[in-house]
């Protein structure tokens, strides 16, 4: 709706950085922002040991750290 022209929106650069780029938004308020925001990942206390979830969950951390800092 806001590429559209309908109204004005919070989005994370990472989210709308091609758009922004190619004129397609612009940002209106810098100043503005929402407020940090913990995150969780729920699973079951039996799978914590799985390499696979200790895996999901250094890279959800990688991409969080990534996105949230650049």
């Amino acid at each position: 709706m806001v590429l559209e022209g309908l109204g004005l929106a919070i989005i994370p650069d990472y989210m709308c950085e091609h758009e922004v780029v190619n004129g397609e938004l612009v940002q209106v308020l810098p100043n503005l922002g929402m407020p940090d925001v913990d995150v969780y990942a729920l699973y079951p206390k039996h799978r914590l040991n799985l390499p696979k979830v200790k895996v999901f969950l250094d890279f959800i951390q990688a991409v969080f750290k990534q996105r949230l800092i650049n």
